[in-house]
């Protein structure tokens, strides 16, 4: 089941500045993601742009990423809430290191099946931490 991301608002944020300084609108960003071997919609866009997308994935947010030319880094640091004064000290984390352990075809299969395992322990044990504090 795909997890909700922590800051919608920052993600709109970050696409919107995007697609203003490059001249694009949601059916461009859809269309240059189906080029690169993605799948997004339009309406999808308009989702994320507005905050109301909820149930991102990590395959929604690599095509987001590549209809908007912007790294994958970018938009999973917005989509987490990482604010650039914040990225860097981030990049130096364990968290972030296991993150770039999971997309890498060097690291076996197993390996990289097991650590996404654990980034969705964490991500439900910190959602229920957070709701008990409502």
């Amino acid at each position: 089941m795909p997890k909700r991301i922590a800051k919608p608002d920052r993600l709109a944020a970050l696409v919107r500045r995007v697609i203003k300084k490059k001249g694009l609108n949601p059916l461009q960003v859809a269309k240059r993601a189906a080029r690169a071997g993605h799948k997004i919609t339009d309406e999808y866009v308009r989702m994320i742009l507005t905050g109301e997308a909820n149930n991102l994935t990590i395959e929604k947010l690599e095509a987001l990423a590549s209809g908007i030319d912007e790294p994958l880094e970018s938009v999973l640091f917005a989509a987490a809430g990482i604010t650039p004064d914040t990225a860097e000290s981030f990049k130096e984390s364990t968290l972030y290191r296991l993150y770039l352990k999971s997309v890498d075809t060097s690291v076996s299969l197993h390996d990289r099946v097991l650590i996404t395992e654990l980034a969705e322990m964490l991500v439900e044990h910190l959602g229920s931490k957070a709701a008990k504090k409502k």
